[in-house]
């Protein structure tokens, strides 16, 4: 859902997800006295659970384990066996605990907001020990010792570190693939999408939408190890594993990987970017999805790790995609 407008006279004005649930008539729980920085960290110590990150035009599901989380500018750390977090904490509002419900079936679960009341993570609690866990958890939650929401703390991406630069300029350790994703926080990757026309035409190009399904049916083919991204203003969730099925449902596309899928919304999808980037010293190729209002709902990148071979198989099939011409309408201000 996109963001309400902040005019209080616009006839277009949506009521925010926040408000849908805390007016819901079976509504069971409540606001939470802590910040989401502080509630995100105690995720790791439960055992089986559905995380969920979505955007305005896709959707990262993963079942299992929470890593622990990341901030914006840490080095990526995904892995393939449990849910990863990049937070950009100051765009956090709400946290919202919702208690079991029996006659819909759905468990205890707990759901993040931005500033706006727009939902940006749901974690859905399986066991029912980590109910009695949560409880246990919300009861003493009181905010402290919780991680920092001071704004200057948290460069990225406004920083754009993530600009493509020599590599003899962005060497380091720390300067990873992290960089990249975490330039979609705060405003939904407009500021990357804006700037990538001026990235040139061996740095960043546009590819023709069509392509995708077919793109990931042949990295199902060869069990492709990726980098999956997907973020919003608020977080992005990265999973890392072999591309293992790939499915279409109508206007919806399903990419999946062991525990984790990502639904991408076809209809709302107007653009894919190819992006060169620097990475650890190294070259790679990103793919980005972009939908009609230039936000960047999914990125896709080879793991650094991989076998030379599936580096290069990944680059070349990049770099054989038709190109889209591209027009001045093209380049957002």
């Amino acid at each position: 859902m996109a963001p309400s407008c902040r005019r209080a006279n616009c006839p277009q004005a949506k009521a925010s997800e926040l408000h849908a649930f805390l007016t819901d008539p079976y509504f069971s729980g409540g606001m939470l006295a802590v910040s989401a920085p502080g509630a995100i960290a105690e995720l790791p110590g439960f055992d089986h659970v559905v995380s969920v990150t979505r955007n305005s035009g896709a959707a990262m599901t993963s079942v299992g384990r929470y890593a622990p989380p990341s901030r914006a500018g840490d080095p990526l750390t995904a892995c393939s066996t449990r849910t990863s977090l990049r937070m950009h904490a100051p765009s956090f509002g709400t946290v919202l605990a919702v208690e079991r419900i029996p006659a819909s079936r759905k468990p205890h679960s707990l759901h993040f907001f931005d500033q706006d009341g727009v939902m940006l993570h749901e974690a859905f609690l399986t066991s029912i020990t980590d109910d009695l866990a949560l409880e246990e958890l919300t009861s003493g939650w009181n905010g402290a010792g919780d991680l920092a929401q001071d704004e200057s703390e948290y460069p990225l991406p406004a920083s754009k570190d993530w600009l493509p630069k020599p590599i003899a300029q962005s060497a380091g350790a720390h300067r990873d693939a992290g960089f990249h994703l975490d330039s979609i926080l705060r405003d939904n990757g407009l500021a990357r999408r804006a700037s990538l026309p001026a990235w040139g035409a061996g740095h960043a190009w546009q590819v023709e939408v069509d392509v995708l399904f077919n793109l990931f049916t042949l990295l199902t083919d060869v069990r492709m190890p990726l980098v999956f991204g997907v973020g919003n203003v608020g977080l992005v969730q990265v999973h890392r594993g072999e591309v293992d099925g790939v499915k279409r449902f109508g206007t919806l596309m399903r990419i999946s990987s062991k525990c984790c899928n990502v639904t991408l919304s076809l209809d709302d999808i107007e653009e894919i970017w190819v992006s060169r980037i620097e990475s650890q010293g190294r070259i790679g190729h990103m793919l980005e999805i972009y939908d009609w209002r230039y936000h960047c709902v999914a990125q896709f990148k080879d793991c650094e790790e991989s076998d030379e071979t599936l580096s290069n198989f990944w680059r070349q099939l990049l770099m054989t995609l038709p190109r889209r011409q591209t027009h001045q309408s093209d380049h957002i201000r």
